[in-house]
């Protein structure tokens, strides 16, 4: 048991990036559904790269018309130091004529399918060049209002941003990640002063879970979920939400201890980590202390942050992509 002072001082933050498991909500495949799709690529990091500017993102052209999932969370470094979770999305990069739009695929339950379907536009994204199978366009330029509807019901609420650029842009594993830092009005309250965060945005290839079985969420009966956002039943209309779970066919899932977790308790935390198989019956989870330093914005990485703040008792960071 650790000393109540260093209870006091220290708290561990929970880093969920990847709690949930991909289509919580995926249903059978509907004819003519693009969501459906194969993709004649194993990687975003294949389709999608920075310019030599790295302000600009290039796509290739037949990249168009195919859907990917784009998550995106934003992070405060100069308030709670809580990341907060954005809606996840499928979305399809179109181009129409000389412009190039990025477009949420509402064809996953957005609307009853028997309504007419109006396209959900999120952005117009300045064509910079094209030259052969590549698209160079202006990333922050497009993106220059931020959707901070949260899990669940939230809708989507935009923030218009003052400025913005590109921290750095990468593909990894078969994603690609940007992380970009806001100028914008407090997204909270009636301040006037200006507020700076950090925003990752994460797009990667759409693919069906086959064999995935999504569980709706009880709400708050008993106990509390993260959930996906709310979508409709294909014939009846009705609102649904499921719960963020993990697809426990791919297994172990790694859970890593940040680098800089005292020595003293870093055997601890993982023993904390661990003790979830006892709970499962069989080994669901694996727990390994980071060899190096990895930002908590790190891909393909569910870190658990070490941090020094000794008025915090928790935080997490979760980011929903079904």
């Amino acid at each position: 048991m650790l000393p109540n002072g260093m209870l006091r001082k220290y708290f561990l933050c929970l880093s969920l990036i990847s709690f949930i498991a991909f289509q919580a909500c995926a249903k059978k495949k509907k004819e003519g559904d693009p969501g459906g799709a194969e993709i004649d690529r194993t990687s975003a990091g294949d389709v999608m790269t920075m310019a030599a500017d790295e302000q600009n993102v290039m796509i290739k052209v037949s990249a168009l018309d195919q859907p990917f999932f784009m998550w995106s969370s934003v992070y405060d470094p100069f308030g709670d130091i809580s990341e907060t979770a954005l809606q996840g999305k499928i979305v399809i990069f179109e181009r129409k004529g000389s412009k190039l739009f990025l477009f949420e695929d509402l064809t996953k339950g957005g609307v009853p399918y028997s309504l007419p379907l109006v396209p959900k536009l999120l952005a117009e994204l300045p064509i910079v060049v094209e030259s052969g199978e590549w698209i160079t366009f202006d990333f922050n330029e497009g993106m220059k209002n931020l959707f901070i509807g949260s899990e669940g019901v939230s809708p989507d609420t935009v923030l218009p941003l003052l400025g913005s650029y590109i921290q750095k842009g990468y593909g990894k594993a078969d994603s690609f990640y940007i992380l970009q830092v806001l100028q914008h009005e407090p997204i909270y309250g009636e301040q006037t002063v200006t507020s700076y965060t950090q925003a990752s945005y994460h797009f990667k290839p759409y693919r069906k879970n086959d064999g995935f079985e999504a569980k709706e969420s009880i709400g708050l009966e008993r106990v509390g979920y993260f959930t996906t956002r709310t979508l409709r039943e294909e014939k009846t209309g009705r609102e649904i939400t499921y719960a963020e779970h993990w697809d426990i066919r791919n297994i172990p899932i790694t859970y890593y201890v940040s680098m800089n977790t005292p020595s003293d308790y870093a055997d601890a935390v993982k023993e904390g980590i661990l003790y979830w198989n006892k709970v499962f019956g069989k080994e669901i989870l694996k727990a390994e202390l980071l060899s190096e330093p990895k930002s908590f914005f790190e891909p393909g990485y569910n870190i658990i942050q070490w941090l020094d703040w000794d008025s915090r008792a928790s935080c997490y960071r979760l980011i929903p992509v079904t």
